[in-house]
């Protein structure tokens, strides 16, 4: 929820303050807000020649900063930190070179996994004309599940993460999630 709010932080409401803090319907599903719209990207091939320029290729040391505390409290707190770009087609911000040089080299710093799912798209079988609700910017559920379904094998096979499709207990849990989920998705 605390994104749906990253780009309107000074027009907030009371009713804002109540969704963030669970207080009336919940709109999202374990921090994924669905979107079942499709606004494709005009042709579903990245295109950058009509892109923005890049002013600043480094993160900036408060980044920087940011991202070794991450990576510490992951280590502290014994978890894997997984980097990841997200697959996205849009022609005004596209994932720079620079960019994608520095993320390895963090990776490799870091020693830290890092999947970049722009050049899995065909694997994933994303298609920018169906799977986008916004030109190309963010996925709908159909491109969300597709990546869902993707990065669950990853973290099956690489990650040792165990299937728990079988467990009563947890089905239990998330019975009530996967129906208003469902019903959301196909009205």
């Amino acid at each position: 929820p605390l994104l749906r709010y990253h780009d309107r932080w000074s027009s907030l409401s009371w009713r804002d303050v109540m969704l963030l803090l669970g207080e009336s319907e919940p709109v999202s599903y374990q921090g994924y807000r669905m979107r079942c719209g499709v606004l494709p990207d005009e042709d579903g091939v990245i295109d950058h020649e009509d892109a923005m320029p890049l002013l600043r290729p480094d993160f900036g040391e408060m980044a920087l900063e940011y991202f070794d505390r991450i990576v510490s409290l992951c280590r502290e707190n014994g978890a894997q930190l997984i980097l990841l770009k997200a697959p996205t087609d849009s022609w005004a911000y596209p994932w720079y070179e620079e960019w994608e040089a520095q993320v390895c080299e963090l990776a490799q710093a870091y020693d830290l996994p890092y999947y970049n799912l722009l050049k899995s798209a065909d694997e994933i079988g994303l298609d920018y004309t169906r799977d986008t609700y916004d030109g190309g910017f963010h996925l709908n559920v159909s491109g969300a599940e597709k990546v869902a379904s993707y990065l669950g094998e990853i973290l099956k096979n690489e990650y040792g993460v165990p299937d728990r499709t079988g467990d009563v207990v947890r089905a239990a849990r998330w019975e009530g999630v996967i129906q208003r989920y469902e019903q959301q998705k196909n009205p």
